[in-house]
């Protein structure tokens, strides 16, 4: 699960010299279960030599059947 912070955090997960290892760690919680949404992509999106138009575009729900 990846670690996501709000714009309060940044500041204080950035200050590599004024945040302690303990409160920097203090910040890795998990993402709020409503935060995050999973949409399925072409497979082809993970192929670097693929190159197609709408390639990046979230698949249709009725291709998802």
């Amino acid at each position: 699960m990846p670690v996501v912070l709000s714009e309060e955090q940044f500041e204080a997960w950035l200050d590599v010299k004024g945040t302690t290892p303990e409160a920097a760690s203090a910040l890795l919680q998990p993402a709020a279960d409503n935060l995050l949404e999973a949409i399925e992509m072409n497979r082809k999106i993970n192929d670097s030599r693929k190159d197609e138009p709408g390639i990046q575009e979230p698949l249709q729900k009725e291709l998802l059947l």
